[in-house]
């Protein structure tokens, strides 16, 4: 008969990276099952960016492609015993908790040389086999240490449920026919960052103004969507540039439309909460000359002021909601300079 081995792993997750993953890979060719078990201590966990359900989350997305092989535990360690180093006292109290919520382990993974000091405790008169992974990460070069202090430099090991909350967005604000696009398109070109576009030019590039509250709806809800995707796409090397946003959506429909539906209101409300965090915002300022693109009609110069100043407005909103910085960008040729040096400023 068939002897059936548990494995078992442990970690902080913060994040979890391809290291991570490759370690879980290694550990399932020598056992059946595979328990992951995320540790969560409220006190001494280091910042990434990630709340613990959303690193728990993360792991149990990632741990989707090893199919039923892997199951994962979630253990709330805040009260447990703490030492930032290895310590003889704590690995002993980890192996009685952990033999004792898992009876049927017959195996300890790791990558660190806590692993061995866990399996010398186990409350066993036989012990438990023990197998130490990649602990010089030669085989994926990465740890969720290296990741958190240098994003950038290791982004090919941050896994798609990851990248979002490492990723640097910018949005692009601006009144109608101020250049916003132009200067995304330029960005997203010198910077080979996936671009976000204006999304009523995408799926009504032939309606012109003739549109309804649902049309903007619909807008909406594409530019959510374009936005989500941005941030889990393998051409996201970590910034993202967005050509506006709902928030500008909402502009248009209250300035075209007097009586909108409560429906529609609630809806673009939850296209905002959904919206990504940005980093930086660039308002391109009008004073460029007014272009009729078949979508515009606020051409003359007090509507081009009003709307200017309501298109500010929502780039103000969103800086503080964001806790980012919004920088003014004149229409001269001083423009993309500004914009560059704000880029990598952030980056």
């Amino acid at each position: 008969m068939t002897t059936m081995n548990n494995g078992l792993i442990i970690g902080k997750f913060c994040p979890i990276t391809n290291g991570h993953l490759t370690a879980f890979s290694m550990a399932l060719t020598k056992c059946n099952k595979l328990n992951v078990v995320v540790c969560i201590d409220h006190l001494h966990d280091p910042d990434c960016g990630m709340t613990p359900e959303e690193r728990i989350q993360a792991v149990k997305e990632e741990c989707k492609f090893f199919t039923s092989r892997v199951e994962v535990h979630v253990v709330d360690c805040t009260s447990f015993p703490y030492a930032k180093e290895d310590d003889e006292e704590v690995s002993k109290y980890w192996a009685e908790y952990l033999h004792s919520r898992f009876t049927d382990i017959t195996m300890l993974f790791g990558s660190e040389d806590y692993v061995a000091m866990m399996a010398k405790h186990w409350p066993d008169c036989l012990g438990i086999n023990y197998e130490i992974l990649d602990k010089e990460r030669e085989i994926t070069h990465v740890s969720a240490t290296m990741v958190r202090g240098n994003p950038s430099r290791h982004w090919s090991h941050i896994p798609a449920s990851v990248r979002p909350y490492f990723t640097k967005n910018v949005l692009v604000l601006g009144a109608e026919s101020c250049g916003k696009s132009t200067l995304s398109r330029e960005l997203a070109k010198i910077f080979h960052a996936p671009l976000v576009p204006e999304m009523y030019r995408s799926i009504y590039k032939d309606k012109g103004m003739d549109f309804t509250p649902n049309d903007l709806m619909d807008v909406a809800r594409a530019q959510m969507a374009a936005q989500a995707e941005s941030q889990r796409t393998v051409f996201n090397k970590g910034l993202v540039i967005h050509d506006t946003c709902v928030g500008i959506t909402q502009m248009y429909l209250n300035e075209y439309f007097d009586n909108v539906s409560a429906v529609v209101e609630q809806n673009l409300e939850q296209a905002l909460r959904r919206e990504p965090t940005f980093d930086l915002i660039l308002f391109c300022d009008m004073d460029v000359d007014w272009v009729n693109d078949g979508t515009r009609t606020l051409g003359n110069p007090d509507d081009r002021k009003r709307m200017r100043d309501k298109a500010y407005s929502v780039a103000v909103q969103k800086a503080k909601k964001h806790g980012c910085e919004l920088k003014i960008l004149p229409g001269n040729y001083k423009r993309l300079h500004e914009a560059l040096d704000a880029v990598r400023g952030i980056m």
